[in-house]
């Protein structure tokens, strides 16, 4: 090791990475060292910025022999230190095993479900991966910015909150791209961009909208800039997701775009059809009613909890009078004597990376579901809401990993956990 001045230097070679993006290696004193930036097969200088008895992390002094799977960050925006995607060193295909293996890892520590390998599968990644590896442009239609002192906005620096102003972006729809490069903000705050791409508008959200100066707008778009935060219908666009028509304000949660929210409800779809129409459909957290619009297609009740205002607005405006949507903490839910008595319970939860926790495991169980699709964005807390789920009588029957993010270390899984007798036994 080396004892010079600064902090301490050793050579490590990179085994995996884990969740979170990090790859993980080990000291010469067998301690496990994380390291950012780097891929399997990596042999590097890393300098030791935390030193702990059992662990250390470090940041790359030197990449002495690449990994197999590394590549040329394929965004001009890396160089000048944009934090925005942390794989973009990674190939695609490298990226997805990657993800895959996050997920059965934590399975496997967390869950204790080593078996469970053999039931998880690559379900599709947003855009299109062509013949060299390389995955398609422009696919989130969201993006929260930083604006620095002189107004530009941009984003974050990996590790700070120094804003690296915008320019041609991988990611972002050429639009908001556009828009991040050319318009002017009112320095130091965030700003909100999003664009309905089936209806062609852009509406940006600004605590400070007089202070918004946009350049230009694309022929055939509108415009409209709104304070925030935002009622349910103010600065709202139109999207069309597996032939459902929604509306989604600017304050409402959203998936990254519509290819993603796409292939979200259309995973959701599958593992849920093969246990028929369901009497009544719950969707936990429901947002604007994403999966009550597609995967609840047809069945006698909807029913969406979500406790923000302006989701619950959209759920509304986008089920109609006949949807039952509860403005609530799922936690806090107490189902309606529909859900309690439905002979056929179908149920889905997209939690934020929190997960479930105790409470909403609790008020699943309460629903008394047949069949019940975990959706999540967390492969740590994922596994634990799956281990108390099975603890409580539910079998998971299949885990499917989905890319809604390339280029990053997001990985989104989606869980079919089916009721088994003792379940049922206990209802």
């Amino acid at each position: 090791m080396d004892h010079g001045q600064g902090h301490a230097h050793e050579d490590v070679s990179i085994d995996r990475l884990v969740a979170g993006g990090e790859g993980l290696g080990r000291l010469s004193d067998g301690r496990v060292v994380f390291v950012p930036g780097v891929v399997p097969g990596d042999h590097v200088r890393v300098e030791l910025i935390q030193s702990k008895r059992d662990l250390a992390r470090g940041v790359v002094a030197e990449i002495l022999t690449p990994g197999p799977a590394r590549v040329e960050p394929p965004c001009s925006r890396v160089g000048a230190g944009c934090g925005g995607c942390d794989w973009q060193h990674l190939s695609i295909s490298a990226q997805h095993a990657a993800k895959v293996a996050v997920v059965t890892d934590a399975f496997s520590r967390i869950a204790r479900m080593p078996q469970l390998t053999a039931h998880v599968r690559f379900g599709g990644t947003v855009g299109t991966v062509g013949n060299d590896g390389t995955v398609g442009t422009g696919w989130r239609t969201t993006v929260r910015a930083g604006v620095n002192r002189t107004g530009r906005a941009g984003f974050y620096r990996s590790g700070s909150h120094d804003v690296v102003p915008s320019g041609p972006c991988l990611v972002a729809h050429p639009v908001i791209a556009d828009v991040l490069d050319s318009a002017t903000f009112a320095p130091g705050e965030e700003v909100v961009v999003r664009v309905g791409v089936a209806s062609r508008q852009l509406v940006v959200g600004s605590a400070s909208p007089e202070a918004v100066k946009l350049r230009s707008v694309p022929a055939g778009w509108s415009a409209e800039v709104v304070r925030m935060p935002a009622a349910g219908g103010i600065g709202a666009v139109q999207e069309n997701i597996n032939g459902a028509d929604l509306r989604v304000s600017i304050s409402s949660f959203f998936q990254s775009g519509p290819q993603a929210a796409s292939l979200l409800a259309s995973t959701v779809t599958d593992l849920m059809q093969p246990f028929g129409t369901p009497d009544v459909f719950v969707d936990l957290y429901g947002g604007v009613g994403l999966f009550a619009a597609t995967a609840g297609r047809g069945a006698r009740q909807r029913v969406v909890v979500e406790s923000a205002a302006s989701s619950v607005s959209d759920a509304r405006h986008n089920l109609g009078p006949d949807a039952l949507v509860h403005r609530s903490a799922v936690e806090e839910w107490e189902p309606p004597r529909i859900v309690r008595r439905g002979s056929n319970v179908h149920a889905v939860a997209d939690p934020a990376r929190a997960g479930l926790g105790r409470n909403g495991v609790a008020a699943v169980l309460r629903s008394k579901p047949a069949v019940f699709v975990l959706v999540s964005c967390d492969a740590a807390s994922g596994a634990r809401d799956a281990r108390m789920l099975i603890d409580s009588g539910y079998e998971l029957r299949e885990a499917v990993v989905l890319d809604l993010f390339p280029h990053t270390s997001h990985v989104e899984t989606v869980m079919q956990f089916v009721a088994t007798e003792t379940t049922k036994g206990s209802e």
